[in-house]
């Protein structure tokens, strides 16, 4: 056999390795952005049933939506580095201290937030309802969060009865409770 032949065929093989394997590479990265709009398009929505998770409060206990069957839910997501969760974080704790006395259980979750910011902001806007950190982002990748802040009302039954992204009124969302009591 002519050396010269087989190394130009051994070559070409090593050519058609490589564009094998940068074809696979590219083809799992559109993949991974296909997963991630698809995602994006099944977020929670009215009408289907709130994702149980657990988390640590800030306050060193774990809460389990599972704790809370039967009793309609707010559960706003926020940050302290958001705008718009500041605008609206007087008109959570307003709610929640017109409403815990109806049953109505309050569950804030920072996202992308460090402890000692969450704290500050926990005690700027005197929340007394439980919070905790999504560390992980576990919980934020569950609901398909794309922005914050995000408010979920949960009815008895654990149905999200309304969903609402960006800083909302104190009246918007005591009308939401209002119809998940």
């Amino acid at each position: 056999m002519n050396k010269g032949r087989f190394y130009r065929q051994s070559g070409c093989v090593r050519i058609l390795l490589v564009l094998t394997a940068l074809l696979g590479i590219a083809g799992c990265r559109a993949s991974k952005k296909e997963k991630t709009a698809e995602a994006r398009s099944v977020m929670p929505a009215d009408g289907d049933y709130i994702i149980p998770f657990k988390i640590r409060t800030m306050d060193g206990k774990v809460l389990s939506l599972d704790d809370l069957k039967g009793r309609p839910i707010v559960i706003n997501f926020w940050a302290s580095w958001c705008g718009p969760c500041r605008l609206e974080a007087s008109n959570i704790e307003d709610n929640y201290l017109a409403f815990k006395d109806k049953g109505v259980e309050f569950v804030g979750v920072a996202i992308q937030d460090n402890p000692a910011d969450a704290r500050k902001f926990i005690k700027e806007f005197k929340w007394t309802f439980s919070v905790g950190l999504d560390e992980s982002g576990d919980i934020a990748d569950e609901y398909k969060l794309y922005g914050i802040p995000k408010t979920l009302v949960a009815g008895k039954d654990g149905r999200l009865i309304f969903t609402h992204t960006g800083a909302i009124s104190a009246e918007e969302l005591a009308g939401a409770i209002r119809k998940a009591l």
